[in-house]
């Protein structure tokens, strides 16, 4: 990597470990990972991807008529009053596994339960909606269990470097289940990841037009 930054200087064989450690010191932002094995012609099937995306309330104000002199104006705002995350995956050949929901909050109530009406649909809690490192490792277990099983193991899973993907234990509970974790950089997903792209924006597009 150097010399194709700098140019080779001479040739000394193996790196030792100092140069490494000057080297990591002079390039802090990079860092060593283990590579990532990607099966050449793998089913479609067999090749998932997997994105979240969240539904806040939007507290910003809009226009209306009015009565000329009057001092308050009330519109009626039909979006949820939390923020709502969506677990959505999806296979390369079509195959739609049935999203999870996290909302806010330590337990569940029946109500809330009952409202979803999509089969197979998990919801879960977390104390501000978001994604965590436990419900990710817990939905790896689901997202396996849901694929049937005539697809072949082991299953690709193409998923962003978010902080609640990255953690010892989601790479042990995807080597259980017969899970392959291929992460894609973090904060980009808007310009390439399939779901972003296709499906939330849409999704999203509608409901705003809906509201």
């Amino acid at each position: 990597m150097y010399a194709a930054l700098y140019g080779a200087t001479r040739d000394a064989g193996t790196n030792g470990r100092g140069w490494y450690d000057r080297f990591s010191k002079r390039f802090t932002e990079l860092a060593i990972r283990n590579a990532q094995i990607i099966e050449k012609n793998a089913s479609p099937s067999r090749d998932f991807n997997l994105d979240e995306t969240g539904f806040v309330q939007n507290i910003k104000t809009r226009k209306v008529i009015a009565v000329r002199g009057s001092k308050n104006f009330w519109s009626q705002n039909i979006e949820p009053g939390f923020h709502l995350t969506m677990v959505a995956c999806v296979s390369a050949d079509g195959f739609v596994v049935p999203p999870a929901f996290i909302i806010p909050g330590k337990r569940l109530n029946r109500g809330g339960l009952d409202a979803c009406t999509i089969s197979g649909t998990t919801t879960t809690t977390s104390e501000a909606g978001f994604m965590t490192t436990c419900i990710m490792r817990e939905y790896i277990a689901l997202f396996a269990l849901a694929v049937p099983l005539p697809i072949k193991r082991p299953l690709i899973l193409v998923l962003d470097e978010a902080s609640s993907h990255m953690d010892a234990s989601i790479d042990a509970a995807a080597a259980t289940y017969g899970v392959r974790l291929v992460q894609l950089p973090t904060n980009a997903s808007h310009l390439y990841h399939p779901l972003d792209v296709a499906v939330f924006r849409a999704v999203k597009t509608i409901l705003k037009e809906q509201m």
